[in-house]
């Protein structure tokens, strides 16, 4: 038999997942994997700036990079695309929208490349944005 209290934390949850629910998913892809090791963690940066900065104007962010990087280097797991790619594509699938960050290698990158193709597969909308113009944007939002 339910009690108050687990009645309570009932709605409570029901009244979350309807907010969550309610909300945008984002995807935010961005190259990463390159030979020079410097660059990956440059474009980590950026991504991990870009992404908060989308979390300050109140969307929901999924970035497979911020959100990876570190479990990665500190366990030694692989950091090419057909490692990630079955948890690529699974959270692709449940996001309402890919960003794609057009930072330098984006175009050759393989991951960025077959996220957009899983986006399009899937009638996901697609954005490019930069991190110039995401700039621009933050500071008009905060005007």
């Amino acid at each position: 038999m339910m009690g108050f209290q687990d009645f309570q934390f009932v709605l409570d949850s029901d009244w979350t997942n309807k907010l969550i629910m309610s909300k945008e998913l984002i995807y935010l892809a961005t190259p990463y994997s390159h030979e020079d090791t410097s660059v990956s963690l440059h474009r980590f940066n950026v991504v991990n700036d870009v992404a908060a900065k989308l979390m300050k104007e109140g969307k929901i962010v999924f970035s497979p990079i911020s959100h990876s990087h570190t479990i990665a280097v500190e366990n030694d797991l692989p950091v090419d695309w057909e490692y990630w790619k079955e948890s690529c594509e699974t959270f692709v699938t449940r996001c309402d929208r890919l960003m794609v960050l057009t930072v330098d290698g984006w175009k050759e990158s393989t991951g960025v490349q077959e996220e957009i193709k899983i986006a399009e597969r899937e009638g996901i909308p697609i954005e490019y944005i930069s991190v110039i113009e995401h700039e621009k944007i933050s500071n008009n939002t905060e005007n």
